[in-house]
């Protein structure tokens, strides 16, 4: 097996040299640095990875902790995230929670057991009391939780610039439809920002929220949401408010669901009824939906930014809120 002192001796230099080359430490010639990676490829050498992790008491493994990979919003946080992993010399171990709290703790501490050099959690847990004293660094991604530093995107001026909008559009009876989860303030800051700027504009406020949670594991292909009868809700809500012309939803998958039945049973979008989503992932592109869009690829860099930083004992933000902005597509005028 070749060594790392076949690849010093074959280069021409010191043992010490290759490894600071391969650990991009200290200060080495790009000459050198060339000429060490070349005989390194001649030799096919790979670094043992576990004796690396021993000496330098680092695996440079980063642990995310997501509610599914079958969501479109989760699908584009996984990819971005190990890309900037990845340029960063880090490798990623990807963990799914199904939405459940005892899995995600079940979770955190195999990952803590592996000995990963951080871990992003996307939590389900209202009680940050099992983080508080992980040897690890956590940061939580949308949501807050006391004493965890998090990041998330500015949930109550993307309700605000939803209503803003449809009103903008000529929306005179816009109402926000949705889901409120307990386990989270997202939707509620979302629905609150949407109440809010409707006040400010003089339009009555609407609101249809369903006390439940659309499941993170939905067939967002078949728009089937499980534990939930959409139609029974939706025409309900119709039947609550017939003159309804703009509606926003909490999450892009119910605005395609919306969307489609409206088609089904003779509403135009948006000559009738204008829509506007929450997310900006590729579905809303699909559907030529108009949606509140997150920053995803900023908020996976300020994540790991945050973590690498906390990795180094530095001081971080408690929490950091991204705005967000809004894409106009086919759904409003």
């Amino acid at each position: 097996m070749i060594t790392m002192k076949d690849v010093a001796e074959k280069a021409g230099v010191s043992v010490t040299t290759v490894s600071r080359v391969l650990n991009n430490r200290g200060s080495i010639s790009e000459k050198t640095r060339k000429k060490v990676f070349r005989t390194i490829e001649e030799l096919n050498y790979h670094p043992n990875e576990m004796a690396r992790s021993l000496m330098t008491k680092k695996t440079h493994i980063i642990g995310l902790i997501v509610p599914a990979v079958d969501h479109p919003y989760f699908s584009m946080v996984v990819d971005a995230v190990e890309s900037l992993c990845a340029s960063s010399n880090y490798k990623l171990l990807l963990c799914t929670s199904d939405n459940s709290s005892e899995k995600e703790l079940k979770l955190s501490a195999m990952l803590r057991a592996n000995k990963v050099d951080g871990v992003i959690i996307y939590s389900q847990k209202e009680d940050p009391s099992p983080y508080m004293d992980y040897e690890l660094p956590v940061v939580v991604v949308d949501k807050t939780l006391p004493g965890i530093p998090s990041v998330l995107s500015d949930n109550y001026q993307g309700g605000s610039l939803a209503a803003k909008t449809l009103i903008e559009s000529g929306s005179k009876h816009p109402i926000i439809f949705g889901f409120e989860s307990r386990k989270n303030s997202i939707s509620e800051r979302r629905i609150a920002g949407f109440r809010d700027e409707c006040i400010r504009n003089g339009i009555e406020y609407r609101e249809y929220i369903i006390d439940n949670e659309l499941s993170i594991n939905t067939d967002f292909k078949k728009l089937d949401f499980l534990g939930c009868d959409f139609d029974d809700h939706f025409i309900k809500m119709l039947d609550m408010y017939p003159d309804t012309d703009g509606i926003f939803t909490t999450n892009e998958i119910l605005a395609s669901k919306i969307l489609l039945k409206l088609e089904k049973i003779g509403r135009s979008v948006p000559d009738d009824v204008q829509i506007i989503g929450y997310d900006g992932t590729i579905l809303s592109e699909l559907m030529d939906l108009t949606v509140v869009s997150q920053p995803t690829l900023q908020i996976c860099s300020t994540v790991l930014e945050i973590l690498f930083k906390r990795m180094e004992n530095k001081i971080v933000p408690s929490s950091t809120i991204m705005p967000v902005s809004v894409i106009k597509r086919g759904s409003t005028k």
